[in-house]
């Protein structure tokens, strides 16, 4: 260590977010403190950004106990009183409609049946976020489940990502009450849709929300398998792009079939007098040649597209739903344990297994359309 280093940071560690915690980190010389401190420093800051949400949400709820004494004393509709708090909340904070609802439901919970997270926020052992997780997940259901879901899930929750936790508060909802998390699901369906989003970049986000997971998954898996074929004959796109490429083709009224790459098309200068007698016009003119290879692979990849869904109905019937679908940053392509890479790649074998059919049989025509084809 270089002279005038400080090594350590005595009582950073276990202080509890507050004023006091604010101006010893103020006061810290950053540039000074070894990696060690460094660290420590910035766990306090997170506890400390804990603690300032925890007073902003105590605002709200303190505000929103105002409003509802003075709407009893008036006579005013309670729905009416909500909707003017939260556009106090959205002007005050410069938040959407939508976002200072959020916030004011959160501000709720967390002074009715979660008290225990709403101190856990306070003390600075989770995140903001983490609470919403935990709110967000206990909707629904009566104020005696909320709690035994909190009590269930906080003690792990320092220790855990939001999507961990968010998974940690599904599963001890379906375990404490099955019927609620089945009504919140249909519920949820029913307001499916689909949206889409301009990014900065000039891009765009297209999204279905709160489809049947059922659906859904199968829906990603037949669109991963043609990906993986298509990877598979060559495609030097990554994973990714190519899914996201298959997706938008099928959306378009791109066929399946035609979504694999073919070799050129003959040369249409000639007149049809120099064509020789066994060589077919071009694609789509109805000569038997054309039209039966591409009958033929309109086949192939419908039972492609059968092996697809006959693999997604037998998860379903076996509990194991969406076990190919991919929910994180994984490498591009990759799924969820050997048993997920198992499947896709059947999946993706059931298609090349019947374009390799398809393509036997137009070998064996051995015409000059067929050669170019399989160029």
């Amino acid at each position: 260590m270089s002279e005038g280093r400080v090594e350590e940071l005595p009582g950073i560690s276990a202080m509890l977010p507050g004023p006091r915690l604010a101006a010893e980190l103020a006061d810290l010389p950053l540039g000074r403190l070894d990696e060690h401190a460094l660290i420590e420093a910035m766990r306090a800051a997170r506890r400390l950004t804990s603690w300032a949400e925890s007073l902003e949400l105590s605002a709200i709820a303190e505000l929103d106990r105002r409003r509802q004494a003075q709407a009893d004393r008036y006579g005013a509709w309670t729905v009416e009183m909500s909707r003017a708090l939260c556009d106090e909340v959205s002007a005050a904070l410069t938040l959407s409609g939508t976002a200072a609802a959020i916030q004011l439901g959160l501000a709720t919970m967390l002074e009715g049946p979660l008290l225990e997270t709403g101190r856990a926020l306070v003390e600075g052992r989770i995140t903001a976020t983490k609470a919403r997780v935990i709110c967000d997940g206990i909707l629904g259901v009566s104020h005696d489940i909320a709690r035994e879901v909190e009590a269930l899930v906080l003690p792990d929750a320092p220790r855990l990502t939001a999507r961990q936790l968010a998974v940690r508060v599904r599963k001890a909802i379906i375990d404490a009450d099955p019927d609620a998390y089945e009504r919140r699901r249909k519920a949820a369906e029913k307001g499916r849709r689909v949206e889409l989003y301009d990014n900065l970049d000039g891009t765009a986000d297209l999204t279905a929300r709160d489809l049947p997971a059922e659906d859904a998954d199968a829906a990603y898996n037949y669109v991963n398998a043609l990906a993986s074929a298509i990877k598979a004959d060559g495609d030097d796109r990554p994973m990714d792009a190519i899914r996201a490429d298959v997706l938008l083709e099928l959306l378009r009224g791109k066929r399946p079939q035609d979504l694999f790459p073919t070799a050129a098309e003959p040369v249409q200068g000639l007149p049809p007098s120099d064509r020789t007698p066994e060589e077919p016009g071009p694609r789509g003119t109805g000569t038997p040649a054309a039209t039966s290879w591409e009958a033929d692979s309109e086949v192939a990849v419908e039972k492609a597209g059968l092996a697809v869904e006959a693999d997604a109905s037998r998860r379903r019937a076996t509990g194991h739903v969406g076990n190919t679908r991919r929910t994180d940053s994984r490498t591009p392509g990759q799924t969820n344990g050997e048993t997920e890479r198992a499947e896709a790649a059947a999946i993706t074998r059931a298609i090349r297994d019947e374009l390799s059919d398809l393509l036997g049989r137009i070998r064996d025509q051995r015409g000059p359309r067929e050669s170019r084809l399989l160029a």
